[in-house]
């Protein structure tokens, strides 16, 4: 990964007793590229991400060039992509683990969220990530995250998670208790709303 790296100088308007015509700049010590008084900043391109450079720059008159100054520059860039390891809905809310990206460079700030293209969100770098609302029951939902640093987002990142649909009450298709047995036998059927049941729980009231 590149970035451009601008380099803001106050520029003197004499070399002596002579007016600059124009600057010169290069890096770690290879071609010396020209930039005149009119097109600054002076703007490095194409430098590679957490390499750090040593920038020389200098004025020019009819008289000839000043002594260098030296200026080193470690390009930062924009984080890399967050990693989702894992999506789950459980207990009434969704979980999401991820790993980071690298922070090029610049420290990673903060982790957002988006559920099914609504708004982002910041997560405040929690992980897991706990969404308790912002979406849909019975029915697949979107999760984005992004990474940000000072430099900017990384791009989004994408996975899905079934969000079951509310459970409803067993439905009791039949009832039967042997009058000589101490057994009572229920017939039912239920729709797990997207979600495999885990148990069926009952509960015995005597009464008199």
């Amino acid at each position: 990964m590149t970035k451009d790296v601008t380099i803001h100088i106050k520029p003197p308007l004499k070399k002596g007793n002579l007016p600059i015509l124009y600057y010169q700049y290069n890096v770690d010590g290879g071609l010396w590229r020209t930039v005149m008084p009119h097109r600054l900043p002076i703007v490095v391109r194409d430098l590679e991400i957490n390499n750090m450079y040593n920038v020389n720059i200098r004025a020019v008159n009819k008289d000839g060039a000043s002594d260098n100054q030296t200026i080193e520059v470690t390009p930062t860039g924009t984080p890399d992509s967050p990693i989702i390891n894992n999506i789950e809905y459980t207990n009434n809310h969704i979980e999401i683990y991820y790993t980071l990206g690298s922070d090029n460079g610049s420290e990673i700030t903060d982790v957002e969220y988006r559920i099914s293209g609504q708004r982002f969100i910041s997560s405040n770098l929690q992980n897991p990530i706990i969404i308790n609302r912002g979406f849909r029951f019975g029915r697949n939902e979107l999760i984005s995250l992004r990474s940000k640093n000072k430099n900017g987002y990384s791009d989004a990142v994408n996975d899905d998670v079934l969000i079951p649909t509310i459970q409803h009450p067993p439905n009791i298709l039949s009832f039967s208790a042997s009058g000589g047995e101490d057994s009572i036998t229920i017939n039912w059927n239920i729709d797990d709303g997207g979600s495999a049941l885990t148990s069926i729980e009952y509960e015995l009231e005597e009464i008199i």
